[in-house]
């Protein structure tokens, strides 16, 4: 009996002792993995310093807009259906809960400690990637006319280019109104959740070619989920398709960052750490 499958609770026949000799291994396995995969930590908390510039202190291209141009932005404003700050639930805290639920199954901390760190990578390069090229393109929203004029009184420049003269009463909102493309929240739960639909397909052994057409239904509900917000984002009127199209490449590739790190095959055996 090896020791991974002792340390599982595989062969264990007296599980009531398993939770006093695993515990202080987890502690030990814990540091040993941080420590081994600290390199990519501190990237993720450079990454996290660079996101904060971007989104905080660099303000986004003002694409020029005329009194013609203006006509394609005058929908709607409305509250949206799904609030921004339930994208950090969707997309980041429903995963970790199921990473959880699996390591209260299988007891196995490398396993949650990997799957959280690809998760963590995957959503901190959407959000870089994401502000980034909202900031570069500075794409109007469609409901910019109330952004840029909130009493309706259009104001133009008196000149043959009839620039818009914005009077803003939130600045705040009014900047946010030059990030369209992409959509931040397609692109974060295109990553998270997408992530989640991998690590679903994994742990159910989707491709083991035996045909339980049950685990489909479940890895694929989290793209479900995915899609019908960012339909959400169109119906408000805080994106075109295009916006969401984008965002979907980026998510999409970010959630892949496991392939290419591979984590799982650089952490130190059980044999080999002790």
């Amino acid at each position: 009996m090896s020791y991974e499958r002792q340390n599982d609770g595989w062969n264990e026949p007296d599980l009531g002792r398993q939770p006093a000799t695993e515990r202080p291994h987890h502690k030990v396995r814990l540091v040993q993995l941080i420590k081994h995969h600290l390199r990519d930590w501190l990237w993720i908390a450079v990454m996290i310093a660079l996101e904060i510039i971007v989104y905080l202190l660099i303000p986004p291209f003002h694409r020029f807009v005329d009194e013609t141009k203006m006509q394609e932005y005058k929908y709607p404003t409305g509250p949206d259906t799904v609030p921004t700050w339930s994208i950090g639930v969707i997309a980041v805290l429903v995963p970790i809960l199921f990473f959880l639920a699996y390591y209260i199954k299988r007891r196995s901390i490398r396993d949650f400690h990997n799957a959280f760190l690809g998760l963590a990578t995957a959503i901190v390069l959407t959000a870089l990637f994401t502000d980034s090229i909202k900031n570069m393109v500075g794409m109007p929203r469609p409901d910019f006319f109330d952004r840029c004029f909130p009493d309706g009184i259009a104001v133009y420049a008196n000149d043959s280019r009839r620039r818009a003269i914005c009077h803003p009463n939130n600045m705040t909102e009014y900047k946010d109104g030059y990030k369209s493309f992409p959509s931040g929240h397609v692109s974060w739960c295109f990553a998270g959740l997408g992530y989640l639909s991998l690590y679903l397909a994994g742990k159910l052994s989707l491709f083991d070619k035996r045909g339980y057409s049950s685990r489909v239904f479940f890895v694929l509900f989290p793209n479900l989920v995915t899609v019908l917000i960012a339909i959400s984002r169109v119906n408000d009127y805080q994106h075109r398709w295009v916006d969401i199209i984008g965002a979907a490449f980026i998510g999409k590739h970010c959630n892949r960052c496991w392939q290419i790190s591979d984590p799982i095959s650089r952490c130190p055996s059980p044999e080999r750490s002790g």
